[in-house]
């Protein structure tokens, strides 16, 4: 008995979730959002000075035979390029 309860009940809700879903015209809902956002944002920042580099000597016995060296803010795309 409850297994046929349940199927029934399956069906209907099937058969509820297929109907005509269409939403008469008299039924119409107007939401009217009003919203205002006012903010400030004070943001300080600090410089911090850029230590000196530190020179890497090679160890004995080794000798440096390719070194990266980069000036300014960007990549030379001369020298490089993007994988």
């Amino acid at each position: 008995m409850r297994r046929l309860l349940g199927l029934v009940l399956v069906l209907a809700l099937v058969v509820a979730a297929c109907g005509e879903g269409s939403v008469s015209d008299d039924t119409q809902a107007t939401t009217v959002a009003t919203t205002t956002t006012e903010a400030t944002t004070t943001t300080t920042t600090t410089t911090i000075a850029t230590p000196p580099p530190i020179p890497i000597d090679a160890p004995e016995g080794f000798e440096l035979v390719w070194n990266d060296e980069f000036d300014g803010d960007a990549i030379n795309l001369d020298n490089w390029t993007y994988d």
